[in-house]
């Protein structure tokens, strides 16, 4: 779908019953406001059937599968919602995301960052007379 087929049409929200899945890939991510506090993820996906569907992941298993799997523009997401555990009281989702990033190598370059950083404000420090001394 091109930006002038995307710009034509709007999205429908994803109203899933137990049983049913949402697979595509992921054109859009945001953020919404709750109305019970905080704010939930939104992705915008445009389904294997064409269609661009929104799935709200306000519930809590949506929103920390979102968070664990960390689906990015472009990735092929699918989602399955097995409905209300009454037991456990909540909504039940599975989350897979293929990623289409390669796959991280190396060192964690977050760590190193800050690590570095953290060397450097020791070394601006004014070394102590005993240590300037030796």
């Amino acid at each position: 779908m091109d930006l002038a087929e995307r710009i034509d049409s709007f999205p429908e929200a994803w109203r899933p019953n137990p049983g049913d899945k949402l697979i595509g890939t992921v054109v859009e991510i945001g953020e919404r406001a709750s109305d019970y506090g905080g704010s939930y993820p939104v992705v915008t996906v445009l389904a294997d059937d064409g269609r661009e569907v929104v799935f709200h992941a306000f519930h809590t298993v949506a929103k920390s599968e979102l968070a664990r799997q960390r689906p990015e523009i472009g990735d092929r997401i699918g989602v399955k919602y097995f409905g209300r555990d009454e037991e456990r009281k909540y909504e039940r989702y599975r989350v897979v995301v293929e990623h289409q990033r390669p796959a991280p190598s190396g060192p964690d370059w977050d760590k190193v960052a800050a690590q570095a950083e953290a060397e450097l404000r020791e070394e601006l420090l004014p070394m102590p007379p005993e240590e300037a001394a030796k």
